[in-house]
């Protein structure tokens, strides 16, 4: 497993300086309503919508600020306006004889632009058995180019995990629910279907850790946690110089005060020191795309779009 580089430790306490530069920075965050990609600035104020013809899911920016998304199990790529670059292409789902591959499902866009991450749900149905017709279930992290179809023997696949998010251009913070190993692990796909993988960590104290990433310094770690595929809380961890191949260090966690929300997809600003996520909470008023400014891991989050989901933080 590839070293990452890591700074000492989490920043905690911000200054209120540093909170106004990064709102007022030329971040972005993109996210899907009414089944539209929208861009919004990370207060909320200034908002666009890029696309009109609805169907879309998933939007991540790449390093120059253009978007990818899926719409309707193809990837397509917008620019930063949101005019089409390209024409739409599949990701490696379908079905080939006994296999059927569902998905994509949370993909994600290097930040140079140049491979989609996305999860898969293969099921495997095999010929009668006494009757009965055995099958098995199974999650696969997938990579493909970012400007056409690419098949599995490429980048090769990673079995039983999901949720990919990049670390850099090369690694990917993977998941796992529920098979008993190393719920975060690392994924690097490499060409000719060899990859390297590697168990990190999983939090005694949380059912479920899931839907991940890291800062983009290397020093912190934002998950959904919870106990099972509802994660009921957002959770921050401190990196350090030995973390990985150590665990990293909780240091607080966000939920709402009766534990009824479910949260999804938190993505950190550029320079780490507030998340973007989406809320699903009892009453359709408080559901939406969030941002919470952590200082001090004190504070709530402020809601900037009413009804979104698929938040992802970009650096344009």
């Amino acid at each position: 497993m590839k070293t990452i580089k890591l700074s000492a430790a989490l920043a905690l306490a911000l200054t209120a300086a540093l909170l106004a530069a990064d709102a007022s920075s030329a971040s972005s965050i993109v996210f899907t309503k009414g089944g539209n990609v929208w861009r919004s600035s990370p207060d909320g104020r200034h908002q666009t919508r890029l696309t009109r013809d609805r169907g879309y899911s998933s939007p991540s920016q790449d390093d120059r600020g253009r978007v990818y998304a899926v719409r309707r199990g193809r990837f397509v790529r917008l620019s930063r306006t949101g005019r089409q670059i390209g024409a739409p292409f599949n990701a490696a789902v379908g079905r080939s004889g006994n296999v059927t591959a569902y998905g994509p499902w949370e993909a994600q866009v290097s930040p140079d632009g140049s491979r989609i991450a996305y999860w898969r749900g293969i099921q495997r149905l095999d010929a009668p058995v006494g009757g009965m017709t055995p099958y098995d279930l199974e999650d696969q992290v997938v990579v493909s180019r970012s400007d056409r179809f690419t098949p599995d023997s490429t980048f090769g696949y990673q079995r039983d995990y999901r949720d990919p998010s990049w670390i850099d251009n090369r690694e990917l913070l993977v998941f796992n629910y529920g098979l008993g190993v190393e719920e975060a692990a690392f994924f690097a796909p490499k060409p000719v279907g060899d990859p390297s993988f590697g168990q990190w960590f999983s939090d005694p104290d949380v059912a479920q850790i899931g839907d991940g990433e890291l800062s983009r310094d290397g020093s912190a770690l934002v998950v959904g946690a919870g106990g099972g595929l509802d994660l009921n809380n957002i959770a921050l961890y401190r990196l350090s110089a030995k973390t990985p191949p150590d665990a990293p260090e909780r240091v607080c966690t966000y939920h709402s005060a009766d534990g009824s929300s479910s949260y999804a997809d938190p993505t950190f600003s550029p320079r780490g020191n507030a998340i973007a996520f989406a809320q699903d909470a009892p009453g359709k008023r408080a559901d939406g795309v969030y941002v919470w400014s952590f200082g001090n891991c004190s504070g709530r989050a402020k809601l900037i779009a009413r009804g979104a989901v698929d938040p992802d933080w970009g650096p344009r």
